[in-house]
């Protein structure tokens, strides 16, 4: 079985999350604040997934924006109203003592539900945002692909120097 080159890992590695997150509605988040501690902690990483907000369940852990502020909070629901096309849901943040202001949605309005964690990976996703990964990652792909190109130059001239034959 033939290995896959490292054009096919990189496509991979740099698509996947790419078509994950515009076909499927899944979107990586790192988690900054210990408002879910002990479930969710500084540093986790989260992946959410469109949902109706009808599909709310208390329970579900969902993905708050605050526009004023431009930020988002991830709380567990607590309690969810349905009245006449509109989901009252209230929120609460598992270490905190109180719960948030009830938000009054559509029922067909979509929100983020959190759907799986990975524990610290958002330190990592967090290390690659930076421009010094950014450089350091682009650097060592530029040079990956001139060892290659160097190599597979020296590889095809010997294989030519090889069929060449002298003339006596």
């Amino acid at each position: 079985m033939k290995k896959p080159t490292l054009n096919v890992v990189l496509i991979m590695v740099f698509f996947t999350p790419a078509v994950a997150s515009f076909y499927l509605g899944i979107q990586p988040h790192v988690v900054s604040t210990g408002s879910m501690k002990p479930n969710i902690n500084p540093g986790d990483l989260i992946f959410t997934k469109v949902s109706r907000a009808i599909e709310i369940k208390e329970g579900d852990v969902i993905l708050l924006f605050d526009n004023y502020n431009n930020s988002t909070t991830a709380h567990r629901v607590v309690k969810v109203l349905l009245q006449e096309g509109v989901s009252q849901i209230t929120t609460k943040g598992d270490s905190n003592p109180l719960p948030d202001t009830t938000i009054s949605e559509p029922t067909n309005k979509p929100l983020q539900k959190v759907e799986l964690i990975i524990g610290n990976a958002g330190y990592v996703l967090e290390a690659t945002h930076s421009t010094e990964a950014k450089f350091l990652f682009g650097g060592v792909i530029l040079f990956v692909i001139l060892v290659r190109g160097i190599s597979a130059s020296k590889s095809g001239k010997e294989k030519l120097d090889k069929s060449i034959t002298p003339i006596n």
